[in-house]
């Protein structure tokens, strides 16, 4: 939800109000950040102009803060938000989205993760520290999206993408470093604020179903029975498959629909399929071919079609 911060209640007024931004949360004591651009009230958290530097939004006119790395102990901020609907598991996700740099940091880093769980609550380790002392997420963890490069960018955006077959059905999703410092890599910044921190704006996130195909045919065959016809297909694998529409056509160019089959939403294992249409007259009754073909629907709606088969009716 609210992936590119854009849904806001209300709009911020300072930092350390990632709350403000419909959906997002902080998981731990830390301070991250909001900023938008109905904030021209608040210079701090404006957007493009703020306390951290100029940025416009990658999408929109809203993004998020945190301090990724604070180079005086193992401090860390992070943001959070519920899915829309949990993982699936033995599904494959590509997960990304993307980060830029602020002007007033002090430091450049890599370890920019997404982090899965089950959890809505986390702990973290502390260490002595001049800043709020929230620390890594603990026990440790390994995001499964990660960025292993140093971001150094502030005139724009860098992507920050992965794909990962699902083991939980996570319901949360966690931003931020999920390291300790000397395992994370620091470049010098471009900032001279004093931070001591690398500080980056994040905007559009996604977490979406990788590229594939939703149904992995065996076969679709169709043969006559007492002035009936019988259709049966097999499916090796479903990936969001709601249900399948069945069409008929005399002349393979208008079609109609004769019936629909629910699908077996997602799975791995071979589903057989079975559907009669027990009146395949077409216009009034008649003799010679019929087509038949099978449109299917995700549950989001978006289908497709599968080549039609012939009999003769």
């Amino acid at each position: 939800p609210n992936p590119s911060f854009e849904t806001y209640s209300p709009c911020p007024i300072s930092p350390d109000l990632i709350a403000n931004a419909t959906g997002w949360s902080m998981p731990t004591s830390g301070t991250s950040d909001y900023f938008n651009a109905c904030a021209t009230f608040a210079s701090a958290v404006d957007v493009p102009n703020n306390g951290f530097g100029s940025q416009a939004a990658n999408t929109g006119v809203g993004y998020a803060g945190l301090y990724n790395v604070e180079m005086l102990c193992d401090y860390r901020e992070y943001i959070r938000v519920q899915l829309t609907s949990p993982l699936v598991i033995g599904l494959s996700y590509t997960a990304s989205m993307y980060a830029s740099l602020a002007e007033e940091s002090d430091y450049a880093s890599n370890n920019i993760g997404m982090f899965f769980s089950t959890s809505a609550s986390v702990s973290t380790t502390n260490l002595p520290c001049t800043a709020p002392n929230t620390g890594v997420i603990s026990p440790a963890v390994i995001p499964q999206v990660n960025s292993a490069a140093v971001i150094t960018n502030i005139a724009g955006w860098t992507l920050i993408s992965g794909t990962f077959t699902a083991t939980t059905a996570a319901q949360y999703l966690y931003i931020g470093n999920f390291y300790n410092t000397p395992s994370t890599t620091t470049n010098p910044g471009p900032g001279s604020g004093g931070t001591g921190a690398a500080y980056y704006y994040i905007d559009d996130v996604s977490v979406v179903l990788a590229a594939a195909l939703p149904i992995e045919f065996i076969s679709f065959t169709s043969y006559c029975k007492d002035a009936r016809v019988v259709l049966n297909w097999s499916t090796a694998t479903e990936t969001n498959n709601d249900y399948f529409t069945i069409e008929r056509s005399a002349d393979g160019i208008n079609w109609e629909v004769v019936g629909t089959v629910d699908g077996a939403g997602n799975s791995s294992t071979i589903h057989n399929y079975e559907f009669t249409n027990s009146s395949p007259e077409v216009g009034g009754g008649r003799e010679g071919a019929l087509y038949y073909r099978l449109k299917q629907t995700n549950y989001d709606g978006k289908f497709e079609y599968f080549d039609p088969v012939v009999v003769e009716a």
